[in-house]
């Protein structure tokens, strides 16, 4: 029997830096990736929401970190501004990569990451010094490839080549589609292992 549901969850708010933090600290779950890889889309897929994140098919959209309380158990997911937008300003550009470092540096709750990675178009370079960074300060993650459902077979296998070649032989990554809800079951399954320590 099928026992998994979607997170049950709702938006707190948006901070700046994690002196901005006024509510109570729980265990927090960081979702990151480059911009327009889908984060917005797979936050509302796992927890069964069409507009818990807001969805924009402009890049760069989210800039600050944003909160979202789970219930069952309780926990944070924190929605990390997207790297990797061209079109932004270099000074927006520098803003962002220090919220989302000193995030990760200072940051004494946070139990893992999930990498988002684009199926479609394979680790780019600022993935691989994402992931890489996240390695060097042994931050637990985990890759989730989004949109898996786009590509060919093939295409997705030569992807997860290229992944596995530089990453811990460990390291889980797990396909997903927002839009079929394909591997959210699975990708529920990792991040509660990972909000109970068991990552």
């Amino acid at each position: 029997m099928n026992t998994d549901t979607p997170f049950l969850a709702k938006f707190v708010t948006s901070v700046g830096t994690l002196s901005d933090r006024t509510f109570p600290k729980l265990t927090e779950i960081a979702i990151g990736g480059r911009s327009n890889v889908g984060k917005s889309s797979l936050l509302n897929a796992l927890c069964g929401q069409k507009a818990l994140a807001r969805v924009s098919k402009t890049p760069g959209r989210t800039r600050l970190l944003n909160y979202f309380e789970v219930s069952d158990p309780s926990f944070y997911l924190v929605d990390l501004p997207g790297y990797g937008y061209a079109k932004a300003a270099k000074d927006e550009q520098v803003a962002w990569r220090k919220v989302v470092d000193k995030y990760l540096t200072k940051s004494t709750v946070l139990a893992g990451v999930i990498v988002l990675v684009d199926a479609m178009v394979g680790p780019t370079a600022l993935d691989r010094e994402f992931i890489e960074w996240l390695i060097d300060s042994e931050r637990i993650f985990r890759i989730v490839l989004t949109k898996s459902d786009k590509p060919k077979q093939s295409e997705l296998a030569a992807t997860i080549k290229t992944l596995k070649a530089f990453l811990p032989r460990d390291t889980r990554i797990l396909k997903t589609s927002a839009e079929k809800l394909t591997g959210m079951e699975a990708l529920r399954h990792e991040i509660r292992l990972l909000v109970r320590g068991n990552g």
